[in-house]
């Protein structure tokens, strides 16, 4: 079978035609650099791995192992961050990869970013509006979950947690993990307690570069190193490090499907910003108004409309009228619509 060098114009064009037909309300996004270039979201990237679990089992059998690797920077980005399982682990790794720092005596700083929305109540209550966000000092890492100064210091893990959500409801849902600023994982699970189906891929190639431009401009730091030339010292200790965290396989199935090594194919960046309702009031009936023009969501529309046999989707809720409204017009065309969910859904209505 040939390859596909780039994404049909039947799919192309009418994803740019949507988000150009919105682009004027897509100015004050955040982050909006993209807006007036949608060709730069369009790209190439190297797949590698795709995982699918639970969160939990994800973060331990392929993010937590890839931060075990990192060696110059490491960027974990997700929408909740709670006390669970995931958190535990989390903290878990960072004192292993401490250890083991200290132990092999690593004079290089590694940079650990860890970003985030939604941590509980009073965090939204009283979390500063500015896009900027929040950072947490270190005497706060211990309510995080997190382990204490002291020892990340002694292993030269400089690590900054900072979170940034908008009063009174919008938190930022990406979620990704960088490492190195070569490879990344782009997990659905958030750090929680949640044992819903997630997935993740694992990712190298041009399109680690768009998420380090979309890091950079919401989460980032000026003075941040970004890509790092590659070693054969990282690659061997890259290959290794899936090895490193032993998990329990009966509390925690993962099933991993290794693309093949074709060399990059085409893809396209699909940003999720922070676009503020203008309209919004805690009376849902006077803030009625349509959702953002995304790249993902125009992605997401033009899918199901240039659907022509069969959609399949796999989803904790069903929530979003525009999706359920293309839904059904896919269904009138004769388009066979599957929709696989959790035991408890949320169905929109």
């Amino acid at each position: 079978m040939v390859e596909a060098k780039e994404f049909p114009q039947s799919f192309v064009r009418p994803w740019k035609e949507l988000l150009q037909s919105r682009r004027d309300e897509q100015q004050d996004d955040f982050p909006s650099y993209y807006v007036n270039n949608i060709d730069s979201l369009i790209t190439t990237s190297s797949p590698k791995t795709l995982y699918v679990g639970t969160g939990y089992s994800i973060y331990t059998r392929a993010l937590l192992p890839a931060i075990l690797s990192a060696k110059h920077s490491v960027q974990l980005i997700t929408c909740y961050w709670a006390a669970s399982p995931s958190l535990d682990a989390i903290r878990d790794t960072f004192e292993k990869l401490a250890a083991a720092r200290i132990e092999a005596n690593v004079k290089e700083p590694l940079r650990i970013t860890i970003g985030f929305s939604s941590f509980g109540l009073f965090q939204k209550l009283f979390h500063p509006a500015s896009r900027e966000g929040y950072v947490y000092e270190p005497s706060k890492w211990s309510k995080l979950g997190l382990p204490n100064q002291q020892l990340l210091q002694n292993a030269n893990i400089d690590l900054t947690v900072k979170s940034i959500f908008f009063t009174p409801l919008s938190v930022m849902h990406p979620k990704f993990v960088i490492v190195d600023g070569k490879r990344a994982w782009v997990p659905s699970c958030n750090v929680s307690w949640e044992r819903w189906f997630e997935g993740c891929v694992e990712v190298e190639g041009a399109i680690v570069d768009r998420l380090l431009a979309f890091y950079d401009r919401v989460w980032g730091h000026d003075d941040e190193p970004q890509r790092r030339p590659g070693s054969q010292e990282d690659v061997q200790v890259d290959q290794r490090a899936p090895n490193q965290l032993q998990v329990n396989s009966e509390v925690s199935a993962t099933q991993s499907i290794d693309f093949p090594a074709n060399g990059p194919v085409p893809t396209i960046f699909l940003p999720s910003p922070h676009h503020r309702n203008p309209r919004f009031s805690f009376f849902p009936f006077l803030s009625q108004t349509d959702p953002p023009m995304t790249p993902l969501n125009a992605a997401l529309l033009t899918l199901l409309n240039n659907a022509q046999r069969r959609i399949t989707i796999l989803t904790p809720n069903v929530t979003s009228w525009p999706v359920v409204e293309s839904l059904l017009d896919a269904l009138a065309r004769g388009v066979d619509v599957q929709i696989r969910t959790s035991k408890v859904a949320i169905i929109g209505s």
